[in-house]
């Protein structure tokens, strides 16, 4: 089976890069998965995902009122459009995806971390950091 964990994010937006810091240092970690960094959003994630039969997405997710530092874990699904900053969401992506008869994973599940607003620069914030290092630990014991 192939199996992809999926790491997304923008290195110049501060805590937005978490997901590329853990692919970063996750690469060699994970027996049985291939790791792949991107920066793409929505419906450019699907080429990066064809052909997997399970992906597990990496990616920050914007506090709203929560802490910051927080993982939060679930699975998509096709069945609800779901909201994205972006023109198209991964749900409805996916769906389109699906549609179009692409080989897409039958199990996508996320793993992010929550951050506040992006702003522009480069690193992590020290809750960020801490939080990607708990992930870490999290996803190399798949």
């Amino acid at each position: 089976m192939k199996r992809l964990i999926l790491c997304l994010g923008n290195e110049i937006a501060g805590d937005d890069g978490v997901g590329i810091y853990i692919g970063k240092k996750l690469k060699g970690w994970v027996k049985g998965w291939e790791v792949k960094i991107s920066t793409k959003a929505g419906f450019y994630l699907l080429e990066d995902m064809e052909g997997y039969e399970e992906v597990i997405l990496v990616d920050s997710l914007i506090s709203r009122g929560g802490r910051v530092g927080e993982i939060v874990e679930g699975e998509f699904s096709t069945d609800r459009p779901g909201t994205s900053p972006h023109l198209l969401s991964l749900p409805q992506a996916l769906a389109l995806g699906k549609q179009l008869g692409l080989s897409l994973p039958h199990k996508i599940r996320f793993l992010a971390i929550t951050i506040p607003p992006p702003s522009f620069g480069e690193g992590l914030s020290k809750q960020v950091r801490e939080a990607a290092e708990r992930a870490l630990k999290k996803l190399s014991s798949l």
